[in-house]
């Protein structure tokens, strides 16, 4: 959590959602997280930040049958 928060979120960026996917392994486990970004601008930095990063990172898209699973 703390490589994401260093990493990849950015200084305008609030996480909005935070639940472990795994519950026997918060260290290296699956985790959901929702991020409300500071402003429309912010999302090409985002993805840019998400590509780059060490981190197993899988975007869940709106309208695909995930989001529509979560939300």
């Amino acid at each position: 959590m703390r490589r994401f928060l260093d990493e990849v979120l950015g200084p305008d960026d609030d996480i909005v959602l935070f639940e472990y996917m795994k519950r026997d392994n918060r260290e290296t486990g699956a985790a959901l997280t929702g991020i409300e970004l500071g402003s429309a601008d912010g999302l090409p930095g985002l993805l840019e930040r998400i590509e780059a990063s060490p981190l197993r990172i899988q975007l869940v898209a709106p309208g695909t049958a995930a989001y529509r699973f979560l939300v």
